[in-house]
């Protein structure tokens, strides 16, 4: 399992995931414990920072190389490309609420 330029990482610990934006690679690669690779989600370029919703298992993940924020699926289908941010950088969700960023 080789990943050429990991910057971000999140752990879902309810679904044994780590989840990892390979920036270099342009991709988001899903990894359950002591296992290799479940997913990769390409053809995002420069992917940075990732979070975790640990209701749903669903990740949004920073891609300033396509100026946007992107959620992915715990199946790892990209559900929503949020577009127009012209730097995104650095992410986070409130784990007591069930909504998605605005």
């Amino acid at each position: 399992m080789a990943l050429s330029g990991p910057i971000g990482v999140a752990v879902d610990a309810r679904r044994d995931r780590i989840w990892v934006a390979d920036a270099r690679a342009g991709q988001v690669v899903a990894i359950r414990r002591g296992r290799s690779i479940e997913f990769r989600v390409g053809a995002l370029v420069e992917t940075r920072e990732i979070a975790v919703d640990l209701a749903s298992g669903e990740a949004w993940v920073t891609a300033p190389g396509i100026h946007a924020l992107v959620r992915i699926s715990a199946s790892g289908a990209v559900l929503e490309r949020l577009a127009g941010f012209s730097d995104p950088y650095g992410i986070a969700l409130d784990p007591g609420t069930s909504r998605s960023p605005p």
